[in-house]
Protein backbone atom coordinates (compact mmCIF):
# COMPACT_ATOMS: atom_id res chain seq x y z
CA UNK A 1 0.00 0.00 0.00
CA UNK A 2 1.25 3.34 -1.11
CA UNK A 3 2.01 6.31 1.77
CA UNK A 4 -0.65 8.16 -0.31
CA UNK A 5 -3.29 5.48 0.45
CA UNK A 6 -2.26 4.92 4.01
CA UNK A 7 -2.95 8.71 4.87
CA UNK A 8 -6.35 8.28 2.82
CA UNK A 9 -7.23 5.27 5.39
CA UNK A 10 -6.04 7.21 8.34
CA UNK A 11 -8.37 10.04 7.62
CA UNK A 12 -10.99 7.88 6.76
CA UNK A 13 -10.88 6.19 10.32
CA UNK A 14 -10.39 9.73 12.09
CA UNK A 15 -13.28 11.01 10.61
CA UNK A 16 -15.49 7.92 11.59
CA UNK A 17 -13.95 8.70 15.34
CA UNK A 18 -15.35 11.66 15.44
CA UNK A 19 -18.82 11.21 14.08
CA UNK A 20 -19.10 8.12 16.51
CA UNK A 21 -17.98 10.57 19.23
CA UNK A 22 -20.18 13.47 18.08
CA UNK A 23 -23.21 11.03 17.88
CA UNK A 24 -22.54 9.17 21.38
CA UNK A 25 -22.89 13.36 22.69
CA UNK A 26 -25.89 13.93 21.67
CA UNK A 27 -27.77 10.42 22.38
CA UNK A 28 -25.79 11.45 26.52
CA UNK A 29 -28.06 14.73 26.03
CA UNK A 30 -31.30 12.98 25.07
CA UNK A 31 -31.09 10.19 27.44
CA UNK A 32 -30.31 12.88 30.25
CA UNK A 33 -33.25 15.62 29.40
CA UNK A 34 -35.65 12.29 28.70
CA UNK A 35 -34.67 11.37 32.77
CA UNK A 36 -35.35 14.40 33.86
CA UNK A 37 -38.72 14.46 31.98
CA UNK A 38 -39.77 11.30 33.64
CA UNK A 39 -38.59 12.33 37.09
CA UNK A 40 -40.39 15.69 37.18
CA UNK A 41 -44.13 15.49 38.56
CA UNK A 42 -47.25 16.97 36.85
CA UNK A 43 -49.30 18.77 38.93
CA UNK A 44 -53.19 19.33 38.48
CA UNK A 45 -54.14 22.88 38.57
CA UNK A 46 -56.11 22.66 41.64
CA UNK A 47 -54.24 24.63 43.71
CA UNK A 48 -54.34 26.16 47.43
CA UNK A 49 -53.02 29.70 47.07
CA UNK A 50 -51.98 29.98 50.79
CA UNK A 51 -50.09 26.52 50.95
CA UNK A 52 -49.15 25.81 47.43
CA UNK A 53 -51.21 22.58 47.71
CA UNK A 54 -53.01 20.59 44.83
CA UNK A 55 -55.69 18.20 44.25
CA UNK A 56 -53.97 15.40 42.85
CA UNK A 57 -50.68 14.56 42.02
CA UNK A 58 -50.62 12.64 38.30
CA UNK A 59 -47.96 10.34 36.96
CA UNK A 60 -46.69 11.79 34.08
CA UNK A 61 -48.09 11.67 30.58
CA UNK A 62 -50.48 8.88 32.00
CA UNK A 63 -53.03 10.88 33.82
CA UNK A 64 -53.23 8.42 36.27
CA UNK A 65 -53.11 10.13 40.06
CA UNK A 66 -49.77 9.35 42.15
CA UNK A 67 -50.89 10.33 45.50
CA UNK A 68 -54.17 11.77 47.52
CA UNK A 69 -51.73 14.33 49.70
CA UNK A 70 -53.06 17.08 48.61
CA UNK A 71 -56.58 16.27 49.15
CA UNK A 72 -55.73 14.93 52.40
CA UNK A 73 -54.40 18.02 53.62
CA UNK A 74 -57.51 20.03 52.24
CA UNK A 75 -59.68 18.32 53.96
CA UNK A 76 -57.75 16.87 56.97
CA UNK A 77 -57.87 20.04 59.25
CA UNK A 78 -61.83 20.17 59.17
CA UNK A 79 -62.25 16.56 60.66
CA UNK A 80 -61.94 16.70 64.56
CA UNK A 81 -61.82 14.20 67.70
CA UNK A 82 -65.34 13.87 69.63
CA UNK A 83 -64.67 13.03 73.39
CA UNK A 84 -67.56 11.80 75.47
CA UNK A 85 -68.58 10.68 78.75
CA UNK A 86 -71.89 9.05 78.84
CA UNK A 87 -73.80 7.94 81.88
CA UNK A 88 -73.50 4.13 82.73
CA UNK A 89 -76.79 2.25 82.96
CA UNK A 90 -76.69 1.24 86.36
CA UNK A 91 -80.31 2.33 88.36
CA UNK A 92 -79.06 5.44 90.71
CA UNK A 93 -80.69 3.27 93.57
CA UNK A 94 -78.52 0.21 93.28
CA UNK A 95 -74.89 2.64 93.99
CA UNK A 96 -73.83 5.44 96.57
CA UNK A 97 -74.42 8.72 94.99
CA UNK A 98 -71.08 9.70 95.76
CA UNK A 99 -69.94 7.40 92.87
CA UNK A 100 -70.13 8.65 89.54
CA UNK A 101 -69.96 5.77 86.95
CA UNK A 102 -69.40 6.98 83.54
CA UNK A 103 -68.49 5.24 80.10
CA UNK A 104 -65.67 7.14 77.86
CA UNK A 105 -66.41 7.23 74.02
CA UNK A 106 -64.48 8.34 71.05
CA UNK A 107 -65.58 9.52 67.66
CA UNK A 108 -65.05 11.90 64.59
CA UNK A 109 -66.76 15.07 63.14
CA UNK A 110 -66.65 17.52 60.68
CA UNK A 111 -66.06 21.43 61.05
CA UNK A 112 -69.23 22.75 58.43
CA UNK A 113 -68.34 26.89 59.55
CA UNK A 114 -65.40 28.57 60.47
CA UNK A 115 -67.71 29.96 63.88
CA UNK A 116 -67.82 26.67 65.03
CA UNK A 117 -70.53 24.38 63.70
CA UNK A 118 -69.69 21.07 64.02
CA UNK A 119 -71.30 17.52 62.22
CA UNK A 120 -71.55 14.42 63.43
CA UNK A 121 -73.24 11.11 63.89
CA UNK A 122 -76.02 11.33 66.64
CA UNK A 123 -74.94 7.68 68.08
CA UNK A 124 -71.78 9.36 68.79
CA UNK A 125 -72.70 12.04 71.14
CA UNK A 126 -76.28 10.21 72.05
CA UNK A 127 -76.88 10.45 76.05
CA UNK A 128 -73.61 12.29 76.46
CA UNK A 129 -73.29 14.49 79.71
CA UNK A 130 -69.56 16.27 78.50
CA UNK A 131 -68.50 16.47 74.80
CA UNK A 132 -64.61 17.51 74.22
CA UNK A 133 -63.30 18.31 70.71
CA UNK A 134 -59.76 18.31 69.95
CA UNK A 135 -58.60 20.22 67.17
CA UNK A 136 -56.02 19.13 64.43
CA UNK A 137 -53.99 21.93 65.73
CA UNK A 138 -54.03 19.99 69.33
CA UNK A 139 -56.26 22.89 71.06
CA UNK A 140 -59.21 20.98 73.52
CA UNK A 141 -62.75 22.72 73.19
CA UNK A 142 -66.07 22.05 75.01
CA UNK A 143 -69.26 21.42 72.44
CA UNK A 144 -72.57 22.46 73.23
CA UNK A 145 -75.26 20.24 71.15
CA UNK A 146 -77.55 22.06 68.84
CA UNK A 147 -79.82 19.79 67.86
CA UNK A 148 -80.67 16.22 66.61
CA UNK A 149 -82.47 14.07 63.96
CA UNK A 150 -82.50 10.76 65.16
CA UNK A 151 -84.39 10.08 61.79
CA UNK A 152 -81.06 10.38 60.07
CA UNK A 153 -78.44 9.80 62.71
CA UNK A 154 -77.05 13.04 62.14
CA UNK A 155 -76.13 15.51 65.19
CA UNK A 156 -75.06 19.35 65.44
CA UNK A 157 -72.51 20.61 67.53
CA UNK A 158 -71.12 24.15 68.42
CA UNK A 159 -67.67 24.95 69.94
CA UNK A 160 -66.61 28.60 70.84
CA UNK A 161 -64.04 29.49 67.85
CA UNK A 162 -63.53 31.66 65.12
CA UNK A 163 -61.84 31.21 61.80
CA UNK A 164 -61.73 27.10 62.10
CA UNK A 165 -61.12 25.44 58.87
CA UNK A 166 -64.81 24.63 57.27
CA UNK A 167 -64.75 21.37 54.86
CA UNK A 168 -65.85 22.00 51.43
CA UNK A 169 -69.14 20.23 50.27
CA UNK A 170 -69.20 18.58 46.57
CA UNK A 171 -72.11 18.41 45.10
CA UNK A 172 -73.02 14.56 45.55
CA UNK A 173 -75.45 14.61 42.55
CA UNK A 174 -72.88 14.46 40.27
CA UNK A 175 -71.27 11.71 42.37
CA UNK A 176 -70.88 7.97 39.97
CA UNK A 177 -70.15 4.28 41.32
CA UNK A 178 -66.50 4.08 40.93
CA UNK A 179 -65.59 7.55 41.50
CA UNK A 180 -62.57 7.85 44.29
CA UNK A 181 -63.57 8.24 48.07
CA UNK A 182 -61.19 8.80 51.16
CA UNK A 183 -62.84 8.55 54.33
CA UNK A 184 -61.00 10.68 57.27
CA UNK A 185 -61.68 10.26 60.96
CA UNK A 186 -60.28 8.51 64.15
CA UNK A 187 -60.54 4.72 64.51
CA UNK A 188 -59.67 3.66 67.75
CA UNK A 189 -58.72 7.15 68.79
CA UNK A 190 -56.04 7.27 65.91
CA UNK A 191 -56.53 10.40 64.82
CA UNK A 192 -56.57 11.56 61.07
CA UNK A 193 -56.56 8.28 59.54
CA UNK A 194 -57.12 7.87 56.27
CA UNK A 195 -58.35 5.04 54.17
CA UNK A 196 -58.85 4.52 50.42
CA UNK A 197 -61.55 3.07 48.44
CA UNK A 198 -63.91 3.96 45.58
CA UNK A 199 -68.15 5.05 44.98
CA UNK A 200 -69.20 1.15 45.40
CA UNK A 201 -73.22 2.20 44.82
CA UNK A 202 -75.67 4.86 45.90
CA UNK A 203 -79.38 5.39 47.24
CA UNK A 204 -78.67 1.89 49.89
CA UNK A 205 -82.15 1.47 51.38
CA UNK A 206 -82.51 -1.93 51.86
CA UNK A 207 -81.08 -1.60 55.35
CA UNK A 208 -83.69 0.35 57.01
CA UNK A 209 -81.27 1.82 59.74
CA UNK A 210 -83.95 4.91 59.60
CA UNK A 211 -87.14 6.31 58.21
CA UNK A 212 -84.77 8.20 55.71
CA UNK A 213 -82.23 6.08 54.52
CA UNK A 214 -79.99 6.91 51.39
CA UNK A 215 -76.51 5.66 51.86
CA UNK A 216 -73.81 5.95 49.50
CA UNK A 217 -71.29 2.64 49.50
CA UNK A 218 -68.14 2.59 49.78
CA UNK A 219 -65.20 -0.15 50.08
CA UNK A 220 -62.91 2.55 52.30
CA UNK A 221 -62.61 1.22 55.97
CA UNK A 222 -64.93 3.24 58.57
CA UNK A 223 -63.71 1.44 61.84
CA UNK A 224 -65.20 1.93 65.32
CA UNK A 225 -64.18 5.71 65.78
CA UNK A 226 -64.68 6.85 62.27
CA UNK A 227 -68.76 7.69 62.75
CA UNK A 228 -68.87 11.08 62.12
CA UNK A 229 -65.95 11.92 60.15
CA UNK A 230 -65.87 12.55 56.16
CA UNK A 231 -65.57 11.04 53.18
CA UNK A 232 -64.28 13.43 50.50
CA UNK A 233 -63.23 13.12 47.01
CA UNK A 234 -60.16 13.43 45.32
CA UNK A 235 -60.56 17.13 45.57
CA UNK A 236 -60.66 17.11 49.67
CA UNK A 237 -64.59 17.98 49.24
CA UNK A 238 -67.02 16.22 51.05
CA UNK A 239 -69.22 13.76 49.66
CA UNK A 240 -70.94 11.84 52.85
CA UNK A 241 -70.54 11.90 56.52
CA UNK A 242 -69.16 8.32 57.61
CA UNK A 243 -71.85 6.17 59.72
CA UNK A 244 -71.27 2.75 59.68
CA UNK A 245 -69.33 -0.64 58.14
CA UNK A 246 -71.09 -4.20 58.06
CA UNK A 247 -67.81 -6.43 59.56
CA UNK A 248 -67.67 -9.15 61.92
CA UNK A 249 -64.86 -10.31 63.85
CA UNK A 250 -62.23 -11.78 61.48
CA UNK A 251 -62.00 -8.19 60.05
CA UNK A 252 -63.77 -5.28 57.25
CA UNK A 253 -65.61 -7.19 54.97
CA UNK A 254 -65.29 -3.91 52.68
CA UNK A 255 -68.63 -2.63 53.18
CA UNK A 256 -69.12 0.71 54.35
CA UNK A 257 -72.07 3.54 54.63
CA UNK A 258 -71.86 7.53 54.51
CA UNK A 259 -74.56 9.84 54.52
CA UNK A 260 -74.57 11.58 51.38
CA UNK A 261 -73.31 15.62 51.89
CA UNK A 262 -76.74 17.15 50.03
CA UNK A 263 -78.65 15.37 52.63
CA UNK A 264 -76.37 16.45 55.73
CA UNK A 265 -76.51 20.18 54.33
CA UNK A 266 -80.16 19.64 54.31
CA UNK A 267 -80.33 18.54 58.34
CA UNK A 268 -77.50 20.69 59.37
CA UNK A 269 -79.55 23.88 57.70
CA UNK A 270 -82.77 23.09 59.55
CA UNK A 271 -80.55 22.09 62.99
CA UNK A 272 -79.26 25.65 62.74
CA UNK A 273 -82.17 27.04 61.86
CA UNK A 274 -85.17 25.74 64.03
CA UNK A 275 -83.26 23.58 65.93
CA UNK A 276 -84.96 20.50 64.52
CA UNK A 277 -85.90 19.33 61.52
CA UNK A 278 -89.35 19.45 60.14
CA UNK A 279 -90.76 16.77 57.20
CA UNK A 280 -93.38 16.39 55.45
CA UNK A 281 -95.93 13.88 56.65
CA UNK A 282 -99.63 12.29 55.09
CA UNK A 283 -100.40 9.55 57.14
CA UNK A 284 -99.90 6.20 54.86
CA UNK A 285 -97.83 3.16 54.37
CA UNK A 286 -97.14 2.25 50.93
CA UNK A 287 -94.69 -0.36 49.10
CA UNK A 288 -93.50 -0.45 45.80
CA UNK A 289 -95.69 -2.28 43.05
CA UNK A 290 -94.40 -5.80 41.44
CA UNK A 291 -93.09 -5.85 38.30
CA UNK A 292 -96.24 -8.24 37.26
CA UNK A 293 -98.77 -5.40 38.93
CA UNK A 294 -96.75 -2.40 36.79
CA UNK A 295 -97.64 -4.20 33.69
CA UNK A 296 -101.28 -4.97 34.58
CA UNK A 297 -101.29 -0.57 35.40
CA UNK A 298 -100.25 -0.36 31.86
CA UNK A 299 -102.76 -2.31 30.28
CA UNK A 300 -105.18 0.44 31.86
CA UNK A 301 -102.70 2.97 29.84
CA UNK A 302 -100.65 4.18 32.73
CA UNK A 303 -97.40 5.78 31.62
CA UNK A 304 -95.64 5.13 34.74
CA UNK A 305 -93.03 2.19 35.57
CA UNK A 306 -92.90 2.56 38.97
CA UNK A 307 -96.85 3.16 41.28
CA UNK A 308 -97.20 2.81 45.01
CA UNK A 309 -99.86 0.51 46.60
CA UNK A 310 -101.04 2.05 49.58
CA UNK A 311 -101.35 -0.62 52.83
CA UNK A 312 -102.54 1.24 55.35
CA UNK A 313 -104.20 4.82 55.55
CA UNK A 314 -103.55 6.30 59.19
CA UNK A 315 -107.32 7.34 60.92
CA UNK A 316 -107.78 10.78 61.11
CA UNK A 317 -104.51 11.35 59.48
CA UNK A 318 -103.90 13.37 56.53
CA UNK A 319 -104.47 11.02 53.77
CA UNK A 320 -107.44 9.51 55.48
CA UNK A 321 -109.11 13.20 55.64
CA UNK A 322 -108.88 13.03 52.34
CA UNK A 323 -110.12 10.30 51.38
CA UNK A 324 -107.75 8.07 50.55
CA UNK A 325 -107.99 4.45 51.10
CA UNK A 326 -106.07 1.10 51.89
CA UNK A 327 -105.39 -0.75 48.54
CA UNK A 328 -105.36 2.41 46.49
CA UNK A 329 -102.55 2.81 43.57
CA UNK A 330 -101.16 5.83 43.48
CA UNK A 331 -98.82 7.02 40.36
CA UNK A 332 -98.60 10.57 40.35
CA UNK A 333 -97.34 13.02 43.43
CA UNK A 334 -98.05 16.80 42.38
CA UNK A 335 -98.16 15.76 38.74
CA UNK A 336 -94.98 14.12 38.79
CA UNK A 337 -94.51 10.85 37.68
CA UNK A 338 -93.15 8.27 40.57
CA UNK A 339 -89.68 6.84 40.12
CA UNK A 340 -89.60 4.88 42.91
CA UNK A 341 -90.94 3.98 46.63
CA UNK A 342 -87.57 5.77 47.72
CA UNK A 343 -88.36 8.91 45.24
CA UNK A 344 -91.75 9.37 46.87
CA UNK A 345 -90.54 9.92 50.09
CA UNK A 346 -87.99 12.45 49.35
CA UNK A 347 -90.80 14.45 47.98
CA UNK A 348 -93.06 14.14 50.97
CA UNK A 349 -90.52 14.91 53.69
CA UNK A 350 -89.39 17.58 52.00
CA UNK A 351 -93.09 19.56 52.01
CA UNK A 352 -93.67 21.58 55.38
CA UNK A 353 -96.16 21.29 57.38
CA UNK A 354 -99.35 23.39 56.00
CA UNK A 355 -98.35 23.13 52.22
CA UNK A 356 -100.85 20.33 50.33
CA UNK A 357 -99.85 17.69 47.89
CA UNK A 358 -101.92 15.93 44.74
CA UNK A 359 -101.75 12.63 44.99
CA UNK A 360 -103.13 10.56 41.30
CA UNK A 361 -103.53 7.28 40.60
CA UNK A 362 -106.30 4.19 39.94
CA UNK A 363 -109.17 2.55 42.22
CA UNK A 364 -111.33 0.16 41.47
CA UNK A 365 -109.82 0.92 37.32
CA UNK A 366 -111.05 4.00 37.86
CA UNK A 367 -108.76 7.30 38.05
CA UNK A 368 -108.87 9.04 41.05
CA UNK A 369 -107.17 12.14 42.44
CA UNK A 370 -106.85 13.43 46.00
CA UNK A 371 -105.20 16.76 47.67
CA UNK A 372 -103.97 16.18 50.79
CA UNK A 373 -102.45 18.53 53.40
CA UNK A 374 -99.47 17.69 55.24
CA UNK A 375 -98.37 17.95 58.70
CA UNK A 376 -95.32 17.42 60.48
CA UNK A 377 -93.51 13.86 60.87
CA UNK A 378 -94.63 12.34 64.41
CA UNK A 379 -91.25 11.56 66.28
CA UNK A 380 -90.54 8.02 66.48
Amino acid sequence: MTHKAMKKQNSSYQLFLLLSALVGFLMAIALYYLLETLNHKTISPFVQKNDQVQASQTIPNSGLISSFAPAVHQASPSIVNIFTQKQAGIPKDLIPETIVHTNNNLGSGVIISSDGHIITNNHVIEDAKDIQILLKDGRYLKANLIGQDLETDIALLKVSATQLPAIQFANDETLQVGDIALAIGNPFGLDHTVTFGIVSALNRSRFKLNRFDNFIQTDAAINPGNSGGALVNIKGEMIGLNTMSISNSIGSQGISFAIPSSLVREVMSQLITYGKVQRGWIGIEARQLSPLMIQQLKHLNNQSNNALLIMKVLKNGPSDKAGIHAGDVITHLNNIIISSEQAAVQVITHLRPGDTILLEGIRYNQRIQFTVTVKEHPKK
